[in-house]
């Protein structure tokens, strides 16, 4: 489904936006950059395509990033639809511009919840760290 987006961030700043947003309006190349879709929230608004649950249930994982610019990724524990993962990003964390990652293959590990999944190989990964000074 399109559009597309891209998350991605220069120095702790980060944004989510569709990918021909980005190629228009984003001239100097990121520290960091991802690309996928769909996007699940264009400016607040569920993606035209996707109802508020659908049919169609996996294990999802997407990014959103807060009027504060903080990045939220959420992964789901069990399958679950399109809409109501939207539905969480705008209602829960209040993002705007959510972008899925995957499905079927989503995978957690969290040392810190002892949370490590064992689905399919690895694919892409992104790692997560706090920087200490």
């Amino acid at each position: 489904m399109k559009p597309n987006g891209v998350f991605f961030g220069s120095a702790g700043k980060w944004r989510v936006m569709t990918s021909d947003d980005f190629y228009a309006k984003v001239g100097d190349r990121p520290q960091f950059g991802t690309q996928s879709g769909p996007m699940l929230l264009v400016g607040g608004e569920l993606h035209p395509e996707i109802t508020d649950d659908g049919p169609s249930r996996t294990v999802r994982n997407a990014v959103g990033v807060d009027a504060g610019g903080r990045a939220h990724f959420v992964i789901s524990d069990g399958p679950l639809s399109f809409g109501k993962l939207a539905r969480y990003f705008r209602d829960v964390l209040k993002t705007r511009d959510v972008l899925y990652l995957d499905g079927t293959v989503s995978g957690l590990w969290d040392p810190a919840t002892g949370r490590m999944d064992a689905r399919a190989p690895i694919g892409p990964m992104l790692v997560i760290e706090e920087k200490t000074p």
